[in-house]
């Protein structure tokens, strides 16, 4: 692998220009972001993560955007609200813009529920109904004159659509709120048309948010919501990625600068690396429709393993091409093992996890190839890279009581705190700063917005047998107040073809004379009502109500999200609010509905992290196996297998112990990163128990590249210690205390 013959310099050079060249074109050509959160979820198991899985990012809220102008902005907060809004609504962004100032009119009310306001309402359209219900308007148009109020009376005297609205919107806002203080603080709420997961959309929704409050009002408005989240998510991480990479390579350029004092040197250990990544990048590229931003940001920490091999290269380099040739094979060994644990990572259940498996395991395999192929040659005489006075090869003695000490210390802590030792909290995984996350649960409370925690899940293989059900069980929770408050249903938008058909049947009946009949009598002009019975009587030739009914309308995600298809059986959502006692409304339930199924969200999440790390520890635990199959085969049942296995377990039980003890829980992503410490800490322990050649100082020279490696790595996690981004900011904080406590281990277990 390191003949430097000319010709074979330029056929590996020509290789791996190829090789940049094709992943470069694939990534250009390919590449495509999310910062959907879902991609870091597995596979969800039962029904009650099913739900809880496809509610994250596409629930009825998640095209919401809470927007919020401080006090003081404006000396005229009302009119300017009705400003904000009026601009916000023409932008052609959004579906509907609300700051609480909207006033009541036939144009107001959604088109598909007012076209459609008798087939999603019982009516009693006989002569003596049409008089009711005329009768019962006299006093609005009497004692509150308001003319748009009288064209809805007179399209719709028995104020259906109103009805169906009141259904729609309960518990969905609070009595108590205020869209303009006392103060001038202003609250507004926007319906955007482009689902929460289309990041450029959401950009230009932020974008044109910020730029009406500068410009016409020179103020700053603070954005929540789903939308607004995947916005601060991307800035962050493109921000985060570029600032914290750029200082971590200057980092490493310093320390490396500092141990090899040759720019020569730290150029051509960024060949390996930026191969490798391009790489990577390309593999996952082509093997994902979408890459998350967390895979760039956390993947390229990940494979920062890789810069190990140049630096082998660099120090062992100074004692020959012999010497070179020697550490090939513990290279391999190690760079194979560190391969096996990110294949496992890939095979998590996760998408997201897949890709950082993926992009790891390519990128520390082409850099490894890269090394010991290109960079011998490139290297030309290295025996002046430092000036480190030889040591002469002794054999090297190995003590065990140094990785039997951490083990047993960082085994007492883990015992001792495995009753909370893993984290369960589902937001662990979202990269959003944890005051994000409170203010979002601050400002939903004060729109009234419900803490939705439990829903009831229907499930058929037939659509209207679903519809039918869920009619049925809405209508007995609605008639038990003293079980539940209210129900969010979807029949209220979408009741079952039969029901429909009834309401037709029964509008049959009508005649325009009995409306003009009614006005009549109640003294009002005889066409007063034409609009009412124009609608009634088409309403014979109108289509049924279905799913498609309401595509591109105001209710597209709440039908998405209560009512859906997968594999072949409908689910349907329901949401009850304001559960007196959850254990007798259990109890209540499955008398009333014993096909529905109770979910708890709180409790469907907690599951869902733990069957979750389950399985990444069981990947886990089958790779060390192999890993251990792979040492033993290669260093043979002895001393040295014993201390190196003994050696990376207790890096792990160390590095997890630290993590326990400073942030009382270990999240999945502090998981991931000891996987890198275990990749780096195997490393130090095999070329830390190499045997010596006779000819060379193997064991000075692997002292020397593992300093250089530990030097590099801390620089280069310390400053992703302190990002901005919880998950990289506790990526960068393991990765460092558990370099140092490999390189203890390593260092200190061995004597020459």
């Amino acid at each position: 692998m390191t003949d430097a013959h000319p010709r074979n310099l330029r056929v590996w050079l020509l290789l791996w220009l190829l090789c940049a060249g094709l992943s470069a074109l694939t990534v250009i050509t390919r590449f495509n972001s999310t910062v959907d959160l879902a991609y870091f979820l597995p596979a969800a198991e039962t029904p009650q993560e099913s739900v809880l899985v496809d509610r994250l990012g596409q629930g009825a809220g998640s095209q919401l955007w809470f927007i919020v102008l401080p006090e003081g902005f404006s000396a005229q907060p009302f009119d300017a609200s009705n400003e904000f809004r009026f601009q916000l609504e023409n932008s052609g962004l959004f579906r509907s813009v609300y700051n609480g100032r909207q006033t009541l009119s036939v144009e107001r009310l959604p088109d598909v529920i007012f076209a459609n306001r008798y087939l999603l309402d019982d009516i009693d359209l006989s002569q003596a109904g049409v008089n009711a219900a005329i009768g019962s308007r006299i006093p609005d148009l009497t004692f509150a004159p308001d003319p748009a109020l009288e064209d809805i009376i007179a399209a719709d005297p028995y104020l259906s659509s109103l009805e169906v609205l009141s259904k729609l919107s309960a518990d969905q806002s609070s009595a108590t709120m205020t869209w303009v203080t006392p103060g001038g603080r202003v609250y507004l709420v926007a319906e955007a048309r482009a689902p929460a997961y289309e990041i450029g959309a959401q950009q230009k929704i932020a974008a044109l948010i910020a730029h009406i409050a500068n410009d016409q009002f020179g103020t700053v408005a603070q954005t929540y919501g789903v939308g607004a989240y995947g916005v601060e998510l991307q800035r962050t991480i493109q921000s985060e990625a570029q600032l914290r990479s750029l200082l971590a390579i200057l980092a490493i350029i310093i320390v490396l600068l500092a141990v090899y004092r040759s720019v020569h040197v730290v150029l051509l250990s960024a060949l390996p690396l930026a191969i490798g990544a391009l790489a990577a990048l390309a593999a996952v590229t082509l093997l994902f429709d979408q890459i998350h931003g967390i895979t760039l940001a956390f993947g390229f920490t990940l494979f920062g393993v890789a810069i190990d091999f140049p630096l082998h290269v660099f120090s062992h380099g100074r004692s020959g091409r012999a010497a070179l040739e020697h550490i090939w094979p513990t290279l391999r060994l190690g760079a194979g093992s560190t391969v096996l644990a990110y294949l496992a990572v890939a095979a998590s259940g996760s998408e997201g996890l897949a890709q950082l498996g993926v992009f790891s395991a390519v990128g520390v395999s082409v850099a490894l190839l890269v090394s010991m192929t290109l960079l011998p040659a490139l290297l030309g005489d290295v025996t002046s890279v430092s000036d480190e006075s030889a040591v002469s090869a002794e054999p090297v003695r190995l003590r065990h009581h140094v990785w039997l000490l951490i083990l047993l210390l960082g085994g007492s802590v883990l015992f001792h705190g495995a009753d909370h030792l893993w984290s369960d909290d589902l937001s662990a995984l979202t990269p959003l700063p944890a005051e994000t996350i409170e203010r979002d649960r601050a400002l939903r409370a004060e729109f009234g917005a419900p803490d939705i925690r439990y829903l009831l899940l229907l499930q058929s293989q037939d659509l209207d047998s679903l519809l039918e059900e869920t009619l049925r069980v809405t209508e007995i929770l609605r008639l038990h107040p003293e079980l539940v408050g209210s129900v969010q249903s979807v029949s209220d938008l979408l009741p079952p073809a039969v029901l429909q058909e009834q309401r037709v049947a029964m509008a049959a009946v009508f005649k325009p004379e009995f409306a003009i009949q009614a006005a009549r009598e109640f003294g009002l002009v005889e066409n007063a009502f034409d609009a009412f019975s124009s609608n009634v009587m088409a309403l014979q030739r109108r289509l049924l109500l279905v799913p498609e009914s309401y595509a591109d309308t105001v209710f597209e995600q709440s039908i998405a999200s209560g009512l859906y298809e997968r594999e072949g059986v409908w689910s349907s959502v329901l949401i009850p609010g304001q559960i007196a006692d959850v254990a007798v409304f259990s109890e209540q339930l499955a008398d009333y509905a014993p096909e529905a199924l109770l979910i708890d969200l709180k409790q469907a999440s907690v599951s869902l992290v733990q069957q979750y790390r389950a399985r990444i520890l069981t990947m886990l635990g089958i790779a060390f196996v192999l890993i251990c199959g792979v040492l033993l085969a290669v260093l043979r049942p002895g001393r040295r297998l014993f201390w190196v296995a003994g050696g990376l377990l207790a890096t792990v039980a160390g590095t997890l112990a630290v993590n326990l003890l400073l942030f009382d829980a270990i999240s999945l992503f502090n998981l991931m990163a000891v996987v890198l410490v275990a990749g780096l800490g195997l490393d130090y322990l095999l070329f830390l128990s190499r045997v010596a050649l006779p000819s060379d100082n193997s064991i000075a020279n692997s002292r020397h590249a593992i300093l250089a490696s530990v030097l590099s790595t801390a620089a280069g996690f310390a400053v992703l210690a302190s990002s901005a981004v919880p998950i990289l900011s506790g990526l960068g904080f393991t990765v460092l205390t558990g370099v140092l406590i490999a390189f203890g281990i390593a260092r200190l277990g061995s004597l020459s």
